[in-house]
């Protein structure tokens, strides 16, 4: 992924200015812990536009490896993670590419660029993200309505008999990855498949706003509504055909290939990286997942322990207890962890507590629990102690019980649950004060049945609040 100042209007910038504009970013920015323990984002917005600098120690100090950008906007999508990246430059330390589909039920699939990625402990397979999101377009096409769209798809000439002598459309607000297509006949997207990270969507356009950086020039925000969620769309004129650029207003309709950008630095992660067990448990899961156990060096105390009771095997300090986690997912049997709570222990005096948090551990191609992995924390939730413990005489309750039930008909819920819309909520009346640090721990511990009652109850308060003042009050008096 690149960046894209000129979808900003913004790159016309002489040498000078651009060496202001990093010196501004810099002393103004707001500075975002990560996990990686040598690292920080700096983040500072113009306007609309945001810009992060990913910042890395180098031989001579520290140095700038990456510039990212983003449009800022109250756009929250709340993703599960799909596949997993196989390929290591779909991830770095200062950008992250995924899969994804959406959270509620599991469906729909989409590659999403993650800015400030590593803010978030964990990218593994079913996780929840939430992201603020943006478009950024390859190509682009307006259209008076939808038939016009429908009048200018030509019909495709293939040897597969399903799709010979007939048009493919995108349904309203459908995002499909581009890259799919790069296998069936020549078409004029097909310059853009190389990379996995082109989205093809149409959708109906709800609102065009004009919006500048500088005094030289413009650039459009246009909001559509696609199968995940609300979608800010961000272009310039010149962008769009001459002859088009007339039906750049609310009611036409909007076709193109684009860029997913998705930044996860808001609510509890507003400030960055946050250290406690919970995250603790998430990002142990990644380095079992995934990989990057090096990730887990700033997340770990200095007096560390990692304690295997299956063959009282123990590791101490840092680096020993990083080299044992690499060895998991190195070993050569992939390794599923999933976040659950004991429910049930079997009885012996040294029986892990009903309701502790862990990570159940599947190995392989077995269907049954392994063991279970603990995490506990010291009082700067870093991680002191990690054990794994026989999974025997146990039972547990995965968190996200909905989704992993045998149960086909009650695998997630296809509607938005209360939380989320709080979420949105949130960002919509203090998207002008980005900064602000919204916590939501006043769910932590609660069921999901407890969550969507508290969410509600603060969302019955909030509405009705007039600005970021007001929802100031009200979150001051529910300690989120």
């Amino acid at each position: 992924m690149g960046t894209f100042f000129e979808h900003f209007n913004v790159m016309n910038l002489n040498g000078d200015a651009s060496v202001n504009l990093v010196n501004n970013v810099l002393q103004q920015g707001r500075v975002l812990k990560t996990y990686y323990s040598d690292g920080v984002y700096i983040n500072h917005e113009y306007g609309r536009l945001q810009i992060v600098l990913d910042i890395q120690p180098g031989e001579e100090g520290n140095e700038i490896v990456s510039v990212d950008t983003q449009c800022a906007s109250r756009d929250i999508w709340e993703l599960r993670v799909g596949i997993q990246p196989s390929a290591t430059e779909s991830r770095t330390r200062g950008t992250r590419q995924v899969v994804v589909k959406r959270a509620s039920d599991g469906n729909g699939l989409a590659v999403v660029n993650i800015i400030n990625a590593d803010v978030l402990p964990c990218y593994a397979e079913d996780e929840i993200l939430t992201l603020q999101m943006a478009a950024f377009p390859l190509m682009i096409e307006y259209y008076p309505n939808k038939e016009a769209y429908e009048d200018s798809v030509p019909v495709t000439r293939s040897d597969k008999e399903l799709l010979d002598g007939h048009q493919i459309l995108l349904e309203e607000g459908m995002l499909f990855p581009a890259n799919l297509l790069s296998k069936h006949g020549d078409t004029e997207v097909n310059d853009l498949t190389e990379d996995i990270d082109v989205m093809l969507f149409r959708a109906t356009v709800r609102e065009v706003k004009k919006n500048s950086v500088t005094k030289d020039g413009f650039y459009y925000t246009v909001h559509v509504t696609t199968q995940f969620g609300d979608l800010t769309v961000v272009h310039t004129e010149e962008m769009v055909d001459e002859e088009q650029r007339k039906f750049i207003i609310p009611g036409s309709t909007i076709s193109c290939a684009c860029c997913l950008v998705g930044d996860p630095a808001l609510f509890d992660h507003a400030k960055g990286a946050v250290f406690n067990q919970e995250n603790g448990l998430k990002l142990l899961r990644h380095c079992c997942m995934c990989g990057e156990a090096d990730r887990l060096r700033g997340a770990l105390s200095e007096e560390v322990v990692y304690i295997k009771d299956s063959t009282q095997e123990s590791f101490s300090g840092i680096h020993a207890v990083v080299d044992f986690i690499k060895s998991i997912y190195d070993g050569g049997e992939r390794c599923i962890a999933v976040a659950a709570r004991i429910d049930r222990v079997p009885q012996d005096v040294h029986a892990l507590p009903i309701g502790t948090h862990c990570l159940a551990l599947i190995y392989g191609n077995e269907q049954r629990i392994s063991s279970l992995m603990l995490a506990e924390t010291d009082q700067d939730g870093k991680i002191s102690r990690i054990r794994t413990v026989p999974y025997i005489g146990y039972h547990v309750i995965y968190d996200d019980e909905e989704y992993y039930s045998d149960d086909p008909n009650e695998t997630g819920s296809k509607t938005e649950s209360a939380v989320i819309r709080l979420k949105r909520l949130l960002m919509e009346k203090i998207r002008d004060d980005r900064s602000m640090d919204v916590r939501l721990g006043i769910f932590d511990g609660l069921s999901q049945q407890e969550r969507e009652i508290k969410a509600k109850e603060i969302i019955a308060l909030i509405e009705n609040a007039d600005d970021a003042g007001e929802v100031k009050e009200i979150l001051n008096k529910y300690p989120l």
